[in-house]
């Protein structure tokens, strides 16, 4: 059977991966702010990098390589968080998504 922490790691996994293929299939579909693709891809990218660190370095035989990588992937996920959160609330008002406005610079595709 599968664990609790294994089966939420794989739960967030596959959300994660939801995440980075949403960012991949609308990396130009953004004209609004062509950055927010791009941080769902790198936040994706984070965690995978996370997870990779938790499940390799399980028994590592560096345990200050461990801590020191999880420090500087918090600190990057701390920063593209607040990055993030300023590219996408910044094109909050001037974002649409209504279909019959495809070709004006403020569409961004919600899906």
């Amino acid at each position: 059977p599968i664990s609790c922490k294994v089966g939420g790691q794989l739960f967030v996994l596959g959300l994660v991966a939801l995440m980075m293929a949403i960012g991949l299939t609308h990396l130009n579909d953004c004209p609004v702010n062509s950055l927010i693709p791009i941080y769902l891809i790198a936040s994706g990218g984070l965690y995978i990098a996370w997870l990779a660190i938790e499940i390799c370095c399980d028994q590592c035989e560096y345990p200050n390589l461990k801590i020191y990588t999880r420090i500087f992937l918090s600190l990057s996920g701390i920063g593209l968080y607040i990055a993030g959160n300023i590219w996408i609330y910044g094109a909050w008002e001037e974002v649409e998504t209504r279909e019959k406005i495809l070709n004006n610079d403020n569409f961004c595709n919600p899906w």
